[in-house]
Parts: C-alpha cells; structure tokens; sequence
C-alpha cells in the first residue's frame, strides 16, 4: 500500500465512506482527504475481491479506481452520488478491465515483450469474465433462496406438530432462529472477520476456516420443552439437505463469445459511466 495513503488506526472503512458522503459535495471539504479515503476503500475492495495475485497492482488500482471515483465527483452535470462505496463497488468490475486493458497496452509493447501470447491472455481474460457472471448468477440465485427459507422449514415441520398452533409456531420460531444461529457470526466474531479482512488483510487469510471456527452450531428452542431439541435439529437437517439440492441445481455453464468479450472491453476501455439516471442510495 502507498505509504503516502496510509490508513488512520482510529478509521473504519465505513466511517470513510460516510465521511465522504456527507462532504464531498461541500464547498470547504477537503479534497486531499477525499481523494485518500476513496484510494483506501478501493484498495479495501480490490484486496477483498482478491483482483490481482501481484501485490503492486492492488496500490496501482487503487490509485486508478479512486481517481475515476473523484473524477466522476466533479461532473457538475451529472447525477449527485449518494453512497460512494455503492458507486465504486458498482464500478469496481469495469475498472478492472479498464485498468487490465491499459497494463497490457503497455507490457506487451513488441519492443520490450516479443515472447507475449496474445491468445492466451484473451483466453485467460474470457475466462475470468466468465466466471465473475457465473458468480454473481449464483451469489443472486443463492439470496433469493434464502428468502425463502422461512417457506422451506414450514415445508419441513412434520404435519403432526401443525394440529397445536402455539406449539407448531414456536416450534417454527426455534428452527429459523437455530438457522440464523448457525448461518451468521456472532458480532463479536463478525467485527474481527472484517478487521482481518479489511484492515489486517493478508492474502493468506482463510475466510472458510474462520466461519467454520466461529460458527455457532447451537439448538434454540423458543418456548419448547427442552426434550424437542432433537425434533428441531431433525428439520434443521431436512432444510439444510434440501438448500444444498436446490443449490446444486444452479450449477451451469456460463459462455461468452468473441464479440461479447470484445464489447465488454471497448465499453470499459471508453470511460465507463453507471446510468446517471440510476439512483445510487
């Protein structure tokens, strides 16, 4: 990381955002401090989204996505962005490209590089845009199936629990509320999951071996007797087993063509702007 952009101990990533929301627009804010606060968010989302395996190329991006973020700022014209870390997390694929775009143009100069394969890179590129979309079809796919647990687990009750009403609805209370317990960190552990992540981040750091460390995989029975614990982890079981079916299922293939490739490059390579008439909150 840029030492002249060094991050303040006492400064969370989101209190930077917040702080440029609600300053950048004015006309006494300090544009040094902005410009230092959006490098460090981008070196922040570049390093969480693991762009790069040379270490260099995180402060050469993030200098690059931070001065578009700022550039963009200071068209009067256009839209007044509301929420910087939306904006740049928006952008954030885009620039990529862009700023791959603009590194190959200069390392593959015939001059300096002859033995560069311009197939391979293509490929490798293709490859990497393929499997961004794949990602975020099935990071989509996967929240809307979570909204819909509550669906599954009554699904799962088994009917002989649904002729007492107060017993089945707290029966049902207790296997959301164990889910929850056993999907989420406790906040104690979710703050030093985002400090590892964000402010200690190591490219060593394992984000799986930390969830399944501190995950907690307790029973919670809500106004049951306590002999019913087997019945909830039981459904518990069920829903689980089903999720991981449904999830299965999305599995696919996602191709690209040449000239898909191509568009996406040259609308990157152009200055890529998000819809102004988008509404960034």
């Amino acid at each position: 990381m840029n030492p002249l952009f060094k991050k303040p101990k006492d400064v969370r990533f989101v209190d930077m955002a917040i702080w440029i929301d609600e300053n950048i627009y004015q006309e006494d804010c300090d544009l040094d401090k902005a410009f230092t606060y959006m490098y460090l968010l981008a070196y922040m989302l570049a390093s969480k989204e693991k762009l790069f395996k040379n270490l260099n190329d995180y402060d050469n991006f993030a200098y690059y996505l931070a001065y578009s973020t700022f550039s963009r700022y200071q068209l009067k014209e256009k839209k007044k962005i509301k929420s910087v870390l939306n904006y740049m997390k928006s952008i954030l694929y885009w620039r990529k490209l862009a700023y791959d775009r603009e590194t190959f143009n200069e390392i593959i100069s015939p001059e300096y590089n002859k033995g560069w394969d311009g197939d391979k890179y293509k490929s490798n590129q293709i490859s990497s845009i393929e499997t961004s979309l794949h990602t975020n079809i099935l990071q989509n796919s996967i929240n809307d199936i979570f909204a819909d647990v509550p669906k599954i687990v009554k699904n799962n009750i088994p009917k002989v629990y649904k002729m007492d009403s107060l017993l089945y609805n707290n029966l049902y209370t207790s296997v959301l509320l164990s889910l929850l317990s056993s999907y989420t960190l406790p906040k104690v552990d979710e703050e030093k999951y985002n400090k590892k992540l964000t402010v200690e981040y190591k490219s060593a750091f394992d984000e799986m071996s930390f969830y399944k460390k501190h995950l907690t995989k307790d029973i919670i029975l809500w106004n049951i007797p306590d002999n019913m614990e087997s019945v909830v982890q039981l459904i518990i079981n069920k829903v689980n087993a089903e999720l991981v079916s449904i999830i299965k299922d999305l599995s696919c293939d996602v191709k690209i063509s040449d000239h898909e490739f191509e568009m996406i490059s040259r609308s990157a390579y152009e200055n890529y702007e998000v819809d102004s008439k988008h509404d960034w909150s």
